[in-house]
């Protein structure tokens, strides 16, 4: 049995920890949901379930591999020749190229002259 003010807090402080390491918060789908069943709303201890135990069994060795010293924390710096494209099934298509931007829509795309990539001949 586990007092459920150190499931409620040992939660909020893996919330935290979730900002820093990437899908950490995955694993405490079990434990929020141990919480928040109808008849242990009350319940002042908590009997974990071996699903709940399995998840925080996996969030101590991801801890332990991203402890901080192993990882870089913060975020990439973008460069200048990033390059990025996005599409839309009824929108349109956008890109990013050196800091510039486009989007079109696909009604005007299909209004442009189109030209083979490779120009087949038979």
């Amino acid at each position: 049995m586990v007092p459920r003010s150190k499931l409620e807090g040992l939660l909020g402080l893996l919330a935290f920890c979730g900002q820093v390491v990437h899908g950490l918060s995955l694993y405490t789908r079990h434990a929020h949901a141990l919480l928040s069943v109808g008849g242990l709303r009350k319940s002042k201890f908590l009997y974990l379930t071996d699903k709940v135990i399995q998840d925080l069994k996996v969030v101590v060795q991801v801890l332990r591999m991203y402890n901080g010293r192993k990882v870089r924390l913060n975020r990439p710096e973008v460069k200048w020749e990033w390059f990025s494209t996005d599409a839309s099934t009824g929108v349109g298509m956008g890109a990013v190229l050196d800091g510039r931007w486009f989007a079109v829509t696909w009604d005007w795309l299909r209004q442009q002259p189109q030209e083979s990539y490779f120009p087949f001949t038979r």
